[in-house]
């Protein structure tokens, strides 16, 4: 059986401070949504939907510009972002493998 974890915190106390440009959020975990990406039936806890919506929110109510999210919804906002393939091939294959001389095998 697992436990339910507690829930995010959506009401934040307002920052005290000015947060300095470019800043990023460098760890994120981003849940969900469970209908297109259900949790794991071995987990040791159940935590609250956080999607990606959910984390640029966050990011929002930071002041943040930069965040990092996990790859599953990097890949989302990818295909939201680039919808046609052949752009996503040349972002995510050919710029690199010219950039950094990879090798296609």
């Amino acid at each position: 059986m697992t436990r339910l974890c507690l829930l995010p915190l959506l009401q934040r106390t307002a920052l005290q401070f000015q947060v300095p440009v470019g800043v990023c959020d460098s760890h994120a975990h981003v849940f969900g949504p469970f209908a297109r990406h259900p949790p794991a039936d071995d987990r040791s806890d159940t935590p609250a939907e956080f999607d990606g919506a959910s984390f640029i929110a966050h990011l929002d109510q930071l002041g943040l510009t930069r965040g990092v999210p996990d790859d599953g919804v990097l890949m989302n906002l990818l295909a939201r972002w680039l919808p046609d393939p052949a752009q996503r091939q040349r972002v995510l294959v050919d710029n690199p493998a010219r950039l950094y001389d990879f090798t296609r095998s």
